[in-house]
């Protein structure tokens, strides 16, 4: 673009040279003209305002105009090539830092926090120094003498009254004294929180009794007895234990083999009892399995141990306090596999397809024996979960 400008001045240029030329040689012939008409004079010339502009060398004449030069102009010329782009400039310094801008409005407050935990207790202070006895008090005036008193046991009741009065007063209930000297493990038979008949009496409790017992300080369940041995009562819970995670099981893990003995059944009904804590741990008992597959069961000081088929021995260390009933125990009250042939307190609470199982194989390789509610023994594949739960047996002191 610059270059461009510069050809259209030079070309401006070069055309007022010849018209400045012409005009001037134009200007001679006339002023040659003129002298020979009459006397010569000096003339001056100027370019102004666009004019070419003449006077006479005098101060006195005026200048004039003689040649408009705008008329000299030629036709535009092309436009040039552009030029080429200048170099970059040097970056320029960099500005001073303005002024620091006022101060922020302060902003609202914020919320209250939560409040912190509570801290740990502090340690018990020390016990003060033991006070100073007082001073002795006045004696008392002598009572009133008091009056004699009898006693008397009537029934399981002792009673009191005053010499000559003829009412008598209860005292003491007796069977209610030795419950609790026996850590209220029992709290009624058949149903009488009052009188414990054969717990207490010293006669035999019969089989189908039946007994409220406090298995911890927290639950009590009612149970049958199983048998009585005199010094102590072999009880059966009246139905089977039942929580929200469990109501039946399997008698062992696998299904089709009874060899192996009832490791699930055990596992369970240790879970489902151990804080029985009323009841004590099983310190000596033993069963030889009278079915097929696995030969014993043997429970030391709370600890069980199973002897397989093959004599290999497994062994579960814990606290029994519950085992199972044998088909030993339940063929001393009938109970075969006939319909109704067991006592109904041994089925008791079952109702459908539902049983319990038992610690007895049958003469097959797959089941276990079981209580079921048709009143007979009956037999499930040991590896079956859905019909069998377990039903605790328990000992206790008479």
């Amino acid at each position: 673009m610059k270059r461009s400008t510069s050809v259209v001045l030079c070309s401006i240029a070069i055309i007022s040279f010849f018209a400045t030329c012409y005009s001037v040689i134009y200007l001679n012939k006339r002023v040659e003209l003129y002298k020979k008409s009459m006397d010569a004079r000096q003339v001056m010339l100027k370019q102004d305002n666009g004019y070419l502009m003449w006077k006479y060398d005098d101060e006195e004449s005026n200048w004039e105009n003689l040649y408009n030069l705008s008329q000299l102009k030629g036709k535009d010329g092309l436009n040039g090539k552009n030029g080429t782009d200048g170099k970059d400039g040097i970056n320029g310094l960099n500005g001073k830092d303005g002024a620091d801008g006022k101060d922020g409005i302060n902003g609202l407050n914020g919320k209250d926090g939560a409040d912190g935990k509570d801290g740990i207790n502090g340690l018990n202070g020390k016990d003060g120094a033991d006070g100073k006895d007082g001073i002795n008090g006045l004696n008392g005036e002598n009572g009133v003498n008091g009056r004699e008193v009898e006693f008397r046991v009537n029934g399981n009741i002792v009673q009191w009254r005053y010499v000559g009065n003829s009412d008598w007063n209860d005292l003491l209930n007796i069977n209610t004294a030795i419950n609790t000297a026996k850590n209220n493990i029992v709290n009624s038979v058949n149903g009488n929180f009052d009188d414990l008949g054969c717990y207490t009496n010293g006669n035999l409790c019969s089989p189908g009794t039946i007994m409220n017992i406090k298995v911890n300080d927290n639950q009590n369940y009612d149970f049958y007895v199983v048998k009585d041995n005199c010094d102590s009562l072999i009880l059966i819970m009246n139905s089977n234990i039942v929580t929200n995670e469990f109501v039946n099981c399997s008698w062992h893990s696998y299904t089709g083999s009874n060899s192996l003995g009832p490791d699930v059944a055990l596992s369970y009904l240790n879970n489902l009892t151990s804080s029985w804590t009323n009841i004590d741990v099983i310190s000596s008992y033993t069963y030889s399995n009278s079915g097929n597959g696995y030969k014993s069961l043997a429970i030391e000081n709370g600890n069980a141990t199973i002897i397989r088929e093959d004599n290999t021995s497994y062994s579960v260390e814990s606290s029994f306090r519950a085992r199972l009933l044998t088909y030993e125990e339940v063929s001393l009250f009938g109970c075969t596999n006939g319909n109704n042939s067991c006592p109904g307190w041994l089925y008791n609470n079952l109702s459908g397809s539902d049983g319990y199982w038992l610690f007895t194989t049958s003469s097959n390789t797959t089941d276990a024996l079981n209580i079921n509610s048709g009143g007979n023994v009956g037999s499930t594949d040991v590896g079956d979960p859905t019909f069998n739960g377990i039903r605790p047996v328990i000992t206790i002191k008479k």
